[in-house]
């Protein structure tokens, strides 16, 4: 519970973007339906925006922006939202693929500070 009330999810990511030879623009529309018991009904909604920008090969910096609006059927006010902008770092020298960054939230609803590393696996 310090992380979820429900135990069993699922999401759906629509992922959109803009490429450049050295920018990259990004959205990320982002449905969270809590399967469990009892927590089931309209999904949580979160924004992602991505702007980053090339600045060696296989290398990236950017901004991402989240912002958390509450179910589909019932946003939540502005000052409930959570909202987060991350200083990212984008690294893609095969074998080493990821993604880390650092994010500050900017309301009380948010997290205070996070870290974030998102690692490629292939299989």
């Amino acid at each position: 519970k310090k992380f979820s009330e429900s135990r069993v999810g699922t999401e759906l990511r629509v992922m959109a973007g803009y490429r450049t030879e050295n920018w990259l623009l990004g959205v990320n529309p982002i449905l969270d339906w809590s399967l469990s018991p009892g927590h089931r009904g309209s999904p949580e909604v979160v924004t992602a925006w991505k702007a980053s920008r090339q600045v060696a090969s296989g290398l990236a910096l950017g901004a991402e922006y989240y912002n958390g609006l509450g179910k589909l059927n019932d946003r939540l006010p502005g000052d409930q939202q959570e909202r987060s902008l991350f200083f990212v770092l984008d690294v893609d020298r095969k074998p080493w693929v990821f993604n880390v960054g650092i994010g500050h939230g900017l309301n009380r609803a948010s997290d205070a500070w996070t870290l974030k590393l998102i690692f490629d696996v292939p299989i």
